[in-house]
């Protein structure tokens, strides 16, 4: 039997470990909407490759990928630069994985900054499990997004999320957004389609918007001409948006606050989980 069951993340990062679960389709199984490289373990299918990305700042600083015990599965994965990422299909990448020991490794530099990519690939005829790690002084694995240029004079307020380079995970604490100010919050996704719901309560009631963007659209957020792919719409005296999508990474909400004073509020997360049981 079938049922549907709620569950309300009171913190981000309990998602994030549902995402890393061993599920045997790898999240990323094509470049576009590849997760960031999160050093868990997951498990890819049989005569299939995934892809991982992280962000790197061109500063020629060292990078080191690992693949944890991959040369006794018969795995392999291979590097790609952000500039190959158009046509990675027709590229030679720009590394592979060498054995050391029992892992395989690739270190190197550039100074080609933006967002990397790692495929994992599985030549055997059984999924595998694969732990995948990234490490480096100037890596990280949140995109770097473009601030939006203010004139000299505009006026600074305090809260540091103000910038969505700072964007704090949503959770259900209670906040404060000041006065005709905008706030950036951010939650993961994985991009299986289940149905996610973000709510304000009493957010209709207290005059607060918010708006919601995906991963792609981050990358030109300030531009006029993307479009949110969804805000929040009343319901009796909240706010609420639900949607689902194939588009996995980090979802980004901007909570607007249009009144000239200072509005608590607190934000939820719900994902709708379907969970098989024995009749």
């Amino acid at each position: 039997m079938k049922i549907l069951r709620w569950v309300i993340v009171l913190a981000v990062f309990t998602l994030a470990l549902s995402i890393s679960a061993g599920s045997v389709t790898a999240a990323g199984s094509s470049p576009v909407g590849a997760p960031y490289v999160d050093n868990g373990t997951h498990t890819i299918p049989a005569k299939a490759s995934t892809w991982y990305r992280f962000e790197y700042d061109g500063s020629h600083s060292q990078i080191l990928v690992r693949l944890v015990d991959a040369k006794d599965r018969g795995l392999r994965f291979q590097i790609f630069a952000p500039t190959q990422m158009g046509d990675w299909w027709n590229q030679d990448p720009v590394g592979a994985g060498n054995v050391q020991n029992n892992d395989l490794i690739w270190s190197g530099n550039s100074h080609e900054g933006g967002a990397w990519y790692v495929q994992v690939i599985n030549d055997n005829p059984a999924p595998m499990p694969f732990q995948l790690t990234v490490t480096g002084e100037d890596v990280s694995f949140l995109p770097t997004l473009p601030v939006k240029q203010e004139s000299p004079n505009a006026v600074v307020v305090s809260p540091e999320n103000i910038d969505p380079n700072k964007a704090f995970f949503v959770d259900p604490a209670a906040k404060v957004i000041p006065g005709n100010t905008t706030l950036w919050y951010r939650f993961a996704y994985d991009g299986t389609r289940d149905q996610v719901i973000l709510k304000i309560p009493n957010g209709w009631e207290n005059n607060l918007r918010f708006e919601i963007h995906t991963p792609s659209q981050m990358t030109r957020w300030w531009d006029s001409s993307i479009k949110p792919i969804g805000q929040g719409s009343p319901s009796d005296k909240d706010l609420v948006w639900s949607g689902n999508s194939i588009e996995a990474g980090w979802w980004y909400v901007q909570v607007i606050n249009d009144n000239p004073h200072n509005v608590g509020f607190a934000f939820q997360v719900q994902y709708l989980e379907r969970i098989s049981q024995p009749d």
